[in-house]
């Protein structure tokens, strides 16, 4: 049995392939937030750490999957998908440069891009046909996650 790829559409969920593509860019952008939380969990140096920010991108398939999203994404969807693609650069960007976790360096950029994914997640819901979800319908005062982080409270 052959195992899926991340950037390949998901035929078996009955999705348009631009839908799949933007399911596929949704859990790359995740995929990729979550290796660069590790990257700034180490006490690697700034200079030692661009290789392996870097490589959280790569290693998720972000870029690839982008560009597919970009050529066959709905234009509402697209720019939805590049803000949160550029907020996540700026995650990079921020562990890149030494942030950790519970630094404010890191939270000026986290909280805008979990905003920004959401905002993705959304204009995927309605792109799919769903009706939208508030934050309040999932017990959240917004879609930034500061109410939620005891760095920031």
């Amino acid at each position: 049995m052959s195992q899926r790829r991340s950037d390949e559409p998901l035929t078996t969920a009955g999705l348009p392939v631009s839908s799949s593509a933007a399911v596929a860019f949704m859990l790359a952008l995740d995929e990729a937030h979550n290796a660069l939380r590790a990257v700034a969990r180490t006490d690697l140096s700034p200079s030692a750490r661009r290789d392996p920010a870097n490589a959280t991108l790569d290693d998720a398939r972000v870029y690839a999957i982008r560009e597919r999203l970009l050529v066959l994404g709905a234009a509402p969807l697209v720019s939805a998908a590049e803000a949160a693609f550029l907020r996540l650069i700026a995650v990079r960007d921020a562990v890149r440069a030494g942030a950790c976790l519970d630094e404010a360096a890191y939270h000026q950029v986290y909280h805008p891009f979990a905003e920004a994914l959401w905002t993705f997640r959304m204009a995927l819901r309605a792109d799919l046909g769903q009706p939208p979800l508030t934050p309040d319908a999932l017990g959240r005062e917004d879609w930034s996650d500061r109410e939620r982080c005891r760095d920031c409270r």
